[in-house]
């Protein structure tokens, strides 16, 4: 709060970063070089609680004490830049959200589909243990039941 009755009353904000900041990039304190400056953020890609301590912030004004998970923080507004009325739609992003979204989904169905196809003989010692883990569906694992009957017959033919 002292720091920031400080700023308020007319600090500079860099000087004040640069004594009290405690941020670090790669073990070393970023503040002394960069003045305590962040960077461009666009609102919906801000923490809740960032976004909201900053909504009614003017430019040129500091937010009150924010903790989070590395301590607190002081941010100032240092400009606001208006949101396009246009629709920005940018191809890529959709498709790496989309990307994103389904490989986890799409990579398990994949290793499902290879263990299905698969044949895998399984030691009676080791069965239950190993069978639930390779998930293998009833059809695939009739398959292989009947591989195993199949081969059995044969042996047993003269």
């Amino acid at each position: 709060m002292e720091l920031v009755a400080q700023l308020r009353a007319g600090a500079e904000f860099g000087k004040v970063a640069a004594a009290n900041s405690e941020r670090e990039k790669n073990g070393v304190r970023t503040a002394p070089q960069d003045k305590g400056k962040v960077g461009s953020f666009e609102v919906p890609y801000l923490r809740e609680d960032i976004a909201a301590a900053i909504k009614d912030v003017k430019v040129g004004a500091v937010t009150e004490p924010l903790k989070g998970p590395d301590g607190y923080q002081i941010l100032r507004v240092d400009e606001r830049t208006p949101a396009s009325t246009t629709s920005q739609f940018n191809d890529n992003k959709v498709r790496e959200a989309i990307t994103i979204e389904r490989q986890p989904k799409e990579r398990e169905a994949y290793l499902q589909n290879l263990r299905n196809e698969a044949f895998i003989k399984i030691s009676e010692s080791y069965r239950a243990g190993v069978e639930p883990l390779l998930k293998l569906t009833t059809a695939a694992a009739a398959k292989t039941t009947d591989k195993n009957s199949d081969e059995k017959k044969k042996d047993k033919k003269p």
